[in-house]
């Protein structure tokens, strides 16, 4: 087997994160910063399906959060949905979830971290 030196420059590049929103769905996509090209990634390893809706869902009684795909699952079950969060986030009002608040900023985050997308190829490209 041979022996391979790791690419220096390409694990030196800077690399710009996007996260396009809109009230239905969402996308991430990476690229280097010194380049055009962009590369999308899938919520599904291996599949090209890159659209992540724009939802949460809070359980009931628990502190416990879905986002995308699997709050849709649970939409219809005891909890609380979230969607349209890009128009909440516009208002600047804070979003009552059972008997807490919200910032409409601070639920943006929990589907940016809560989104399954294609890690292996982010960090592939890194």
């Amino acid at each position: 087997m041979e022996f391979q030196e790791p690419d220096v420059k390409k694990r030196n590049r800077e690399y710009a994160v996007g996260l396009d929103l809109t009230d239905s769905y969402s996308q991430i996509s990476v690229g280097p910063v010194d380049s055009d090209e962009v590369e999308t990634l899938s919520v599904i390893p291996g599949q090209n399906n890159y659209l992540v809706p724009t939802v949460l869902f809070k359980r009931s009684e628990v502190n416990q959060w879905f986002a995308g795909r699997e709050a849709l699952r649970y939409k219809d079950t005891e909890g609380y949905y979230i969607d349209k969060l890009v128009s909440k986030a516009r208002s600047e009002e804070d979003v009552k979830i059972g008997s807490e608040s919200f910032r409409p900023s601070a639920l943006l985050a929990l589907l940016a971290q809560n989104s399954k997308v294609d890690l292996q190829a982010l960090a592939a490209m890194l």
